[in-house]
């Protein structure tokens, strides 16, 4: 679900709220990864990832799948600086 109007936030804000969701606000974007059992495991996640993203994951999902690992990016987030 995409906020109507997001109201800029802090670059600080930012982060103190993706910390706690386990991503990381790196160079404007923000990061995480899960560590898998396979690489068709992380592959699955992926799936699961990019269904949550809806419509918006062309536009700001980055995945990188590997064997016992996939990392996320989420790019270009109009509310942060």
């Amino acid at each position: 679900m995409r906020p109507v109007n997001p109201t800029p936030l802090s670059r600080r804000e930012v982060s103190e709220a993706a910390d706690r969701l386990g991503w990381r606000l790196v160079l404007g974007a923000l990061r995480a990864s899960a560590v898998t059992a396979s690489l068709d495991s992380a592959a699955a996640l992926a799936v699961v990832a990019v269904k949550a993203c809806g419509e918006d994951a062309d536009r700001h999902l980055a995945l990188h799948a590997s064997a016992g690992r996939l990392s996320l990016v989420s790019r270009r987030l109009p509310w942060v600086p």
